[in-house]
């Protein structure tokens, strides 16, 4: 009995084939997560701009926004500047323990001082919304939220 197609023309159709699922697959790279963040707090603006109703508070939201923003970019260079530090120091044969100390204690000064400002432009943020204000940009806030968190935490 003779086959229609011989051994090479099977392989030839399966290179084809995975040829195209791969070129299917070709994409755009996934964006960084500090690129996430500042989409997603332009988000937030947007979102403010569209919800709140007085301009007033809106621009004091939206600058609340880009202080939440610069905080991100700071923490974000904080912590690859950390990690710059931190192989340096286990490269370097004579480090001691208290120089990873030191350097750990440095970095998370800055970040907890980061945190609590952070906490007070959450804080000064309900301050100027209304319950029913707050409730309408929840969704936007925790989405912002998240990403802020991925890419202060370099994930």
């Amino acid at each position: 009995m003779k086959y229609p197609l011989s051994g090479y023309t099977i392989v030839a159709a399966f290179a084809a084939a995975l040829l195209f699922f791969q070129s299917g697959c070709a994409h755009e790279p996934k964006p960084t997560a500090m690129a996430s963040a500042k989409e997603a707090l332009d988000e937030l603006r947007a979102t403010v701009r569209e919800k709140i109703d007085d301009p007033t508070k809106a621009a004091k939201l939206t600058g609340l926004v880009d202080q939440i923003e610069q905080l991100t970019v700071e923490a974000n260079q904080e912590l690859k500047a950390h990690d710059t530090n931190m192989w340096a120091l286990i490269e370097n044969y004579d480090a001691t323990q208290e120089d990873f100390k030191a350097a750990f204690r440095e970095f998370n000064a800055r970040k907890i001082s980061r945190e609590e400002r952070i906490l007070a432009i959450d804080q000064g943020a309900k301050a100027i919304t209304t319950k029913a204000e707050w409730k309408d940009l929840a969704k936007a806030v925790a989405h912002a939220d998240k990403a802020i968190l991925r890419a202060i935490n370099g994930i």
